[in-house]
């Protein structure tokens, strides 16, 4: 279960950021691309469990804002949705295709108690 390890790099990330060290947490804002591999429910589960005794994290939320899939044909440059992961380019039929998006974790922004 990697979502351990990655709830603890969300909280270690945002416990480095000076602005809000001493601030009690109230949200955190993060990109998740669909093809992260992670389910939003697992995470934050996991997340809610970590934080569950911490003065500043304790009632916070994870905020997803998932990313769409998206793909580019290095052939005819078309960008696509791919589809049940397949890499064909619905233009021209390549299978020589880079997935752009789909893959973020990001923590895009920290809500905090004035």
């Amino acid at each position: 279960m990697h979502e351990v390890s990655i709830a603890q790099a969300i909280i270690d990330s945002v416990r480095q950021v000076k602005q809000v060290r001493e601030k009690k947490i109230i949200g955190i804002n993060i990109r998740l691309g669909e093809w992260s591999h992670l389910k939003e429910d697992n995470l934050n589960f996991v997340y809610q469990v970590m934080v569950a005794e911490s003065k500043q994290f304790c009632n916070s939320s994870l905020n997803f804002d998932k990313v769409q899939a998206q793909s580019r044909c290095r052939d005819c440059h078309q960008i696509f949705t791919p589809r049940d992961y397949s890499p064909v380019c619905p233009n021209c039929s390549s299978i020589d295709t880079e997935l752009i998006a789909g893959r973020e974790l990001e923590i895009i922004s920290v809500e905090v108690e004035d």
